[in-house]
């Protein structure tokens, strides 16, 4: 049964390593997908019957291309948006368009961005910076977290919802929310309405928004540049929870101690909401195991250990290998001694 699960899991890393083209293309299929089905519920804009139609047909083609994956599921969304304002609609299309680039280079992290709201519900939005800090490094690890924390405060704000970061894991962002600010709006009052959360009147609440962002992108970087230390390589395992207890920590900090540090909220903020804490915990336990099994699923696999006996040479006499059969050994190269003989002959013509 050992063996078995062993050759079983060499396959398994053998078919990952020999086919990871289409498990990376896979994964972004299943995050178009997924993000599109979220959009298709809120915002029901085809038929129902349709729907799984749409999805299956959208993850084959992310499957099969992933640029034209992102397009077909950019086209989709063009209606759904469309019939909640034209302006929001054309103003996600010029964003898709004019970032394809980067987005494409960086699909997977690109979804996981804006998934970052619902992540926020469920109390683990802290995933994010954490596995791009460990995965892409320090430059990758602060883009990520900033953009993380940025969007989820834009989409709160476009909810109605205050832009503060604890408030925002604390109460869902409801499209139907976001759909009564913004239909029938013109394109000047979409705009009004989006920048109108950050603009509260209070210098310390958009200190608050700039230090929460830029402290998130720390928390990614971080990661990153403990990940890249020398140490790394002889304790990596220590390394891995040193790194991410140390984002965590950042993250921990940026929503519960900063406010308190601006004088936006008492002492007790700390102790408020525990479970955010213990979900700030499992986004860096969830972020160690896939990155730990990501390194696993690299790693080649064992081999099974093969019993090599040694040929042991013995040098044969003349008389003992004619008489006993059993005591003969094979020399080690029979060439020498014919090319000893051919000397011997030739010094003897010479």
């Amino acid at each position: 049964m050992r063996l078995f699960f062993r050759r079983l899991w060499a396959r398994i890393v053998f078919q990952y390593q020999t086919r990871r083209d289409v498990v990376e293309r896979g994964v972004s299929a299943v995050g178009l997908a997924a993000l599109s089905q979220v959009l298709y519920q809120a915002r029901p804009a085809y038929p129902s019957d349709w729907l799984p139609f749409i999805l299956i047909a959208l993850f084959c083609a992310a499957l099969y291309n992933t640029t034209l994956g992102y397009f077909l599921a950019v086209a989709l969304a063009m209606w759904p948006l469309w019939t909640l304002s034209p302006y929001l609609a054309s103003l996600f299309l010029a964003v898709a368009v004019l970032a394809q680039s980067p987005i494409l280079r960086r699909l997977p992290w690109t979804l996981l961005i804006t998934a970052t709201p619902m992540l926020a519900w469920n109390l683990i939005s802290g995933i994010g910076p954490l596995m791009a800090g460990m995965t892409l490094g320090p430059g990758g690890g602060f883009w990520v977290g900033a953009l993380s924390a940025l969007w989820l405060k834009v989409a709160g704000g476009m909810a109605g919802h205050s832009t503060g970061l604890l408030a925002l894991h604390q109460q869902p962002i409801f499209f139907n929310a976001i759909s009564a600010r913004y239909t029938g709006q013109n394109s000047l009052d979409t705009l009004k309405l989006i920048v109108e959360p950050f603009n509260t009147g209070r210098s310390s609440l958009l200190l608050l928004d700039v230090l929460q962002v830029l402290l998130w992108g720390l928390a990614g970087a971080l990661v990153g540049w403990l990940r890249r230390q020398l140490w790394a390589e002889r304790r990596p395992w220590l390394n891995l929870i040193v790194s991410l207890l140390a984002g965590a920590l950042l993250i921990w900090f940026s929503i519960f101690a900063l406010p308190i540090w601006l004088q936006l909220g008492p002492l007790a903020l700390l102790w408020s909401d525990p479970w955010l804490s213990l979900g700030i915990l499992a986004a860096a336990l969830i972020a160690g195991a896939t990155y730990a099994a990501r390194y696993i699923l690299n790693r080649p696999a064992r081999r099974s250990k093969m019993r090599i006996l040694p040929v042991k040479f013995q040098p044969s006499s003349v008389g003992g290998a004619e008489s006993d059969p059993a005591s003969q050994t094979v020399t080690a190269n029979p060439s020498i001694s014919n090319d000893k003989d051919d000397d011997v002959i030739m010094l003897e013509l010479d």
